[in-house]
């Protein structure tokens, strides 16, 4: 009689926000010999209020974690950075695995806005390369206009709502138990890295095994060719389904060639100072709460990745 092998579910979430260091820590918890990540990083399976989801069966999902053996690897996780958008989500996790851990990642709110822009222009998601021409179209796109045709959802152009990075936390605080909720500020992830390790033995029940200093990540950068990104983006979606595995470096070199180099975000100086400021005032309270979870005082560079 054959025995059925039995299935592993994650219990690790990294939840948010994105353009916080997710991938850095996502990195930082792989190099661990008892943790074991997902590949991809964001199956995005929980975040069923999206239009689009690379992983949508629970049979594909827990085949990510088939290889983590128990006697092995304490911890199965994954780094869906769109989970804490919204508590329904939070909750589905919580429902699928009451034991799960969640780490949760923040930074200051205008800085997000500025870095979830730019990421959103280079995966093809957003086409109005004026963060200011972004920030002022919210409003028709919540009503489902000016919403690029490339566009998966729509929902993450609402800048205001992603930068909600304060509110949301205290949401999850609410909803998952003080001892499976770990909170981290990017500025302590990059100044503070040593705090952050034991943070996280501690969190975790681990040794420190992590990584001795903090993984480098790229600057970010768009495309200079925003209507060819769009179209790899989109072609990149219909093809999930074939479920055709190409090695990302491979696809790197591609879109290398065919559509040039990336270039650096460059603001109008004057236009970015003031957007800055009105963003300063916009998301004051956002500000405020998130400064309650750093322990340093230093900001992040400019030049640092986002």
């Amino acid at each position: 009689m054959t025995s059925r092998r039995s299935t592993r579910k994650a219990n690790l979430f990294v939840i948010g926000a994105p353009k916080c260091g997710t991938t850095t820590l996502y990195r930082i918890l792989a190099f661990h010999p008892n943790i074991f990540m997902s590949d991809p990083k964001e199956p995005w399976f929980f975040a069923n209020h999206l239009s689009y989801r690379p992983i949508i069966s629970r049979k594909e999902y827990e085949s990510l974690f088939a290889n983590a053996n128990e006697s092995k690897y304490i911890y199965a996780g994954e780094a869906s950075v769109v989970y804490y958008i919204r508590d329904e989500t939070i909750e589905r996790i919580m429902n699928y695995n009451e034991h799960a851990k969640f780490i949760y990642m923040v930074r200051n709110p205008v800085d997000f806005v500025f870095s979830w822009h730019a990421q959103m222009l280079r995966t093809g998601q957003e086409t109005l390369r004026d963060p200011v021409a972004a920030w002022s179209a919210q409003e028709a796109r919540a009503r489902g206009h000016r919403i690029p045709w490339s566009c998966a959802n729509p929902e993450l152009l609402l800048y205001r709502r992603m930068a909600r990075l304060g509110s949301r936390g205290l949401a999850i605080e609410k909803i998952v138990p003080e001892e499976n909720l770990l909170i981290v500020h990017m500025n302590d992830l990059i100044h503070n890295y040593e705090r952050i390790r034991r943070s996280l033995s501690e969190f975790l029940g681990l040794e420190d095994h992590f990584p001795p200093c903090v993984p480098k990540t790229n600057p970010r950068r768009v495309p200079r060719w925003i209507f060819l990104n769009q179209t790899l983006s989109l072609a990149a979606r219909l093809t999930r389904p074939l479920r055709l595995r190409i090695p990302s470096r491979s696809v790197s070199r591609f879109v290398h060639r065919i559509v040039g180099k990336t270039s650096d975000i460059v603001y109008h100086e004057e236009r970015a100072k003031e957007f800055r400021s009105f963003l300063e005032n916009e998301l004051r309270s956002e500000i405020d709460i998130v400064r309650r979870w750093q322990t340093t005082d230093r900001t992040t560079p400019s030049h640092r990745p986002a």
